[in-house]
């Protein structure tokens, strides 16, 4: 089926074709009742997976409102919602759409509910419909809503609800006032958020206040910011997280002693997989990278065209060079793997990797995220390759 290039979203897009599909030949328009016909199809074929039968749904209609961000998807989203509410797969804090207790607590305005002045404001500081943007477009226009990626502006556009619903149930303007941003932190205070989540509202409701009306002086609402987080600073933690974090010796004595078990055992495919994860806690208490890149990492040196992905290669001189194409600030990052780690990644190369190679492996570092990888049995790796 081709890919509607309005959908970015890769749920989003799995919702609209199997929408598209259950169609057929008829234009994939929606209504109430397609939408039951639609609900009760899914409700057969999903019987036993009410979870992934309302992950189409959620997907189908984030999906309607990526294609036309102007029109009226309210009604949806609501139907979509009391699905999922009515669904025997929900919990109180699991899945899309959250849990009834959670809804209560976590009460917002969609983009839908908002005035129409700010939803257009909103859409025109957006303004590319969620694609990845090229360097032309970052340098030919000063909204700062357009460098956020689709999380930071998703993050922002619920905090920025959750502020118009406090406004519209204490019957207060949906403007952002002073007086009314003190009441709202006040009563979030109230409802036991920690200094840091404050600070972390605070400073989402300026980035959203800037965007959408950038010719207004919004310092104010900066400098409280600030001041919320310095006051998180100094305030005790709700956890004790250096109480449970373990130091890097003991990581790395745990890392050679799931090696050294994993040696012990015979080549078997479950000591290769022990093996592998004895080796990624060594490697990440020296090189302390992001798991994307860590799950992207490959054998071989990096395409010259490439401008993304990881690779780890062989140094002329002995050792390997680990090269970052993409990191978090988009930077590329190129260093030599440390010496405590060559030998395991050796013997990992030479010895565990081809246990769990399959077909579709390729060149990949780790063969346990890989397309087609087979759980670890009890077999002995020689025994099958004898047979």
């Amino acid at each position: 089926m081709k890919r509607d290039e309005r959908i970015h979203n890769r749920r989003n897009l799995r919702g609209w074709n199997a929408y598209r599909r259950w169609c057929g030949a008829e234009e994939p328009g929606i209504d109430p009742g397609r939408l039951e016909a639609y609900v009760a199809h899914l409700a057969v074929t999903h019987a036993s997976r009410p979870k992934d039968m309302c992950e189409l749904l959620y997907g189908l209609a984030a999906a309607l409102r990526e294609r036309d961000p102007d029109g009226d998807h309210l009604w949806i989203e609501r139907a979509v919602r009391a699905v999922w509410m009515a669904s025997p797969a929900r919990k109180s804090s699991d899945g899309p759409g959250r849990g009834a207790a959670s809804q209560r607590r976590r009460v917002r305005l969609l983009v839908e509910e908002w005035p129409a002045p700010i939803r257009a404001a909103w859409i025109a500081a957006r303004g590319t419909g969620g694609r990845r943007l090229s360097l032309r477009d970052l340098m030919s226009n000063d909204s700062p809503a357009r460098k956020w990626s689709a999380e930071t502006a998703n993050l922002r556009e619920r905090n920025l609800g959750m502020y118009f619903a406090f406004c519209q149930s204490a019957s207060l303007p949906l403007t952002v006032a002073p007086e009314q941003v003190e009441a709202y932190l006040t009563a979030k205070a109230g409802k036991g958020c920690s200094p840091a989540t404050l600070a972390s509202v605070a400073i989402n409701l300026t980035m959203m206040a800037r965007a959408l009306w950038p010719g207004d002086d919004w310092d104010w609402l900066w400098d409280h910011a600030l001041e919320l987080q310095e006051h998180a600073k100094e305030a005790p933690k709700a956890r004790r997280k250096p109480e449970r974090m373990r130091s890097v010796i003991e990581l790395r004595e745990l890392a050679r002693g799931l090696m050294a078990r994993a040696e012990k055992a015979g080549r078997s495919r479950r000591a290769a997989a022990l093996f592998q994860k004895g080796l990624i806690i060594l490697m990440l208490t020296h090189h302390p990278i992001r798991r994307r890149n860590l799950h992207e990492l490959c054998v071989g040196q990096a395409p010259k065209n490439a401008v993304t992905g990881s690779f780890i290669d062989h140094l002329p001189g002995g050792g390997f060079s680990l090269m970052l194409l993409d990191t978090k600030n988009g930077d590329h990052q190129v260093e030599t793997l440390a010496t405590d780690v060559v030998g395991p990644m050796e013997r990992w190369l030479t010895h565990w990797r081809i246990a769990l190679a399959t077909e579709r492996s390729g060149e990949a570092l780790w063969l346990s995220a890989c397309p087609g990888f087979r759980a670890p049995n009890r077999t002995i790796f020689g025994q099958n390759a004898s047979r």
